[in-house]
C-alpha cells in the first residue's frame, strides 16, 4: 500500500506520525486503525483545522479516530466573494459524494 514506506520507517524506530485524512479515511475509521496499527490518526475533513490538537492527542494517548460529526469552525453562511462572477466554496466541507 501507499503507507508501506512510512510503516517501515516507524517500525525501524524513526520518530514519525502517520495520519490518514479525508472523506475515505472518515468512512473507514476504526477499521483502518485495526488494519494498519502503525497509523496514529484517522480523521475526516471536518478536523483539518484542528490537526495540531488531534496530533497532540495521539502523542499522549495513542491512536485517534477523529471521524465523528463535528461543528466546522468556519463561518460558511456567507460566501467569500472577491469577484462579481465567482465565489470561494470549501469543497471538503460541502461534498455529498460517498466515494
Amino acid at each position: 500500500t501507499r503507507l508501506d514506506r512510512y510503516v517501515k520507517r516507524k517500525r525501524s524506530g524513526e520518530d514519525v506520525s502517520i495520519i490518514v485524512s479525508g472523506c475515505v479515511a472518515q468512512q473507514e475509521g476504526e477499521a483502518l486503525l485495526r488494519a494498519v496499527p502503525e497509523i496514529d490518526v484517522v480523521m475526516g475533513p471536518q478536523y483539518a483545522n484542528r490537526l495540531a490538537d488531534v496530533l497532540h492527542e495521539s502523542l499522549i494517548g495513542g491512536q485517534v479516530c477523529a471521524t465523528a460529526d463535528s461543528r466546522i469552525m468556519e463561518d460558511m453562511t456567507m460566501p467569500n466573494r472577491q469577484s462579481s462572477v465567482s465565489a470561494w466554496v470549501n469543497v471538503i466541507y460541502g461534498c455529498n459524494e460517498r466515494c
